[in-house]
Parts: C-alpha cells; structure tokens; sequence
C-alpha cells in the first residue's frame, strides 16, 4: 500500500516538532476531493477594447470599401472601353476594307502576308488601328482615346468636367501628293491651343479667317497659309458635312511640312525637323457624359468625310 510506505516519516517519536493536526486536516481534505473530476475553468476578464466592436476598425473598413470599389471599376471601365473600340472597329471595318489592302496591321506577319483584322491595345482607354496598301499614300493611323473609365480619379474629374472620347485620324501621304500649303479648321478653342504646339501651324499660317463668313458654324475658325488652299477645301459638301456634325469635328489639320510638336522652352535642336505630308482629323464621339455603342454608329459618316479629303488634297 502506497499509503503505508512513508508511514514512518509521521512517527511524532522520530521527528521533532511534528504538527500532527496539519497532517491529518490535508489528508482529510485530500480523501473528500474527488480526483477524477475536471476542475472547471474560470475566464478572465477581456478588456473593452480587444471586445468584438466593429466601430474600431472604421477605419480600416473604409480603405477596403474604398479597394473594393476601385476594383469593381477598374473591371467595368476596362471592359467598357474595349467594347467600345471593338464597336467602333467593326462599325467601320467595311470601309476600311474598301479604302485599303490592309487593315489593322499589327507588325506581324503569317507567312509572307501582314496579319490584319488586329486592334492594337496601347493602354487600357488607347487603341490603334493601323492601314496600308492605298495609292499615293503611306499609311493611315486610327487612335481611338478613350476616357479612361478604368481609373476612379478620371471617373470622378470626368463628373466635374465631362469630355469627350475621341478619335484621332492621321493619313501621311506620299511625297508630291500634295500641293505646298499648311490649312486647319476646328473649334476655336481646341485650335488655338493647336497653332501654339503644333511647329507648322505656329511657323506658317499667317491668316485667321471667322469661319461663318464660309457657311461654317460660328463656334469654327481657320487658320491657312494660302486663302486658295480655304476656299478650295471647303467646298459645299465638306461645308454640309461639318454643319451637321459641327460637336463630333475638334479640328482638321492638313500640312506639308507637318513635324509635330514645337520644342519646349529651353530645348534646342541640332538640325531641322523632318516634315511630311500628313493630313489628321480630330473627332469627338457624342456623349459627352460617356459615349455608347449608338454614338459610334452615328458618326460613320465622318471617316467617308476623310477619304474625300484625301482624294480632293491629291
């Protein structure tokens, strides 16, 4: 007995100052403890702040909200514009065909022949469409700027200070396919801003003409190099088409001697430019709150309105 083997360490003759009622209390209390029962468990209080309260962590439910929400839009308004160009590719793909042997040249090729039928993405709201293969012309570069939907700070400008989509039409012409002269029409607010960057517009057209006095919508004006070069180019059938799309036309810009942007301030070059013929249309898509796939349809017109320039220019 296990109780019995160390019996001899309680002899009150073996040890001194031996408590006896000590020993016999702890023993008694041990036998009424009953020794297979759990003890239960006590819990400590938790303090107020580590309590499940979710005014916490507004903040934190704020900045996801805020993550959650720039997600969601970026997915809409990335798919939305590419729903948008694609619309608008194959709105006009017919007539891109006729015009073109190529169309929508994306630089590779499948055996000998270019691959076509491609709209390059640049960016999530730019899209370029590349054409080739016309008599007396090198090339036509589509760009479709498109809002950018997919940006949440955009969505909110655009809110504030609505803008257009827009399509910009850039054809370059081979060399003596075009008489010497530098022209531009447009809204006078996007044009004047023009004739400042653009180096050919600023250099040579010297004469500014009101476009009303030549059946065009007052909001237009003119810049030209040449008056013949005006009153030739806008000939009543150019005339009707810009009246009755007078807020889908931004400018029209035709140049021999096109170089693109003036050098900024400060900046200096070690030989002249090289210029080219280039003719570039600026289009606004209708919608100014954001346009649609009906928009798009509606201003076919105004790419037939780029190909009769081409030939009158040539």
């Amino acid at each position: 007995d296990d109780s019995d083997e160390f019996a001899h360490l309680q002899d009150e003759d073996e040890f001194e100052n031996f408590d006896k009622e000590r020993v016999d209390s702890q023993e008694k209390e041990n036998s009424q403890r009953p020794s297979d029962q759990p003890q239960p468990l006590k819990f400590a209080d938790v303090p107020a702040h580590f309590r499940s309260n979710w005014t916490n962590y507004q903040v934190e439910l704020l900045v996801l909200s805020g993550l959650v929400v720039y997600l969601l839009n970026y997915v809409y308004g990335k798919t939305k514009n590419q729903t948008l160009a694609y619309t608008w590719f194959e709105e006009h793909r017919e007539l891109l065909e006729q015009q073109f042997a190529v169309v929508g040249d994306d630089g590779s090729t499948h055996g000998d022949q270019p691959t076509t039928s491609h709209l390059v993405k640049e960016t999530d709201s730019t899209f370029a469409i590349w054409c080739s293969g016309r008599a007396g012309c090198q090339g036509m570069l589509v760009q479709l700027k498109l809002l950018k939907r997919q940006d949440l700070v955009s969505v909110i400008s655009q809110m504030i200070r609505p803008k257009y989509d827009r399509v910009i039409v850039r054809v370059e012409l081979d060399n003596n396919e075009m008489d010497s002269y530098v022209f531009a029409l447009g809204q006078r607010k996007s044009l004047v801003k023009l004739v400042k960057e653009m180096t050919d517009l600023s250099l040579f057209t010297m004469e500014k003409k009101n476009a009303d006095k030549l059946g065009l919508p007052a909001s237009f004006t003119i810049f030209s190099e040449i008056s013949e070069a005006t009153t030739s180019m806008i000939d009543p059938r150019v005339t009707q088409v810009i009246n009755k799309y007078e807020e889908c036309i931004d400018y029209i810009h035709f140049s021999d001697q096109y170089s693109g942007l003036k050098p900024q301030e400060g900046e200096t070059q070690t030989r002249l430019p090289e210029s080219a013929n280039v003719l570039v249309f600026g289009f606004n898509i209708p919608g100014k709150m954001g346009a649609s796939e009906r928009h798009i349809e509606q201003i076919k017109p105004l790419l037939s309105m780029v190909f009769y320039c081409l030939d009158k220019v040539r």
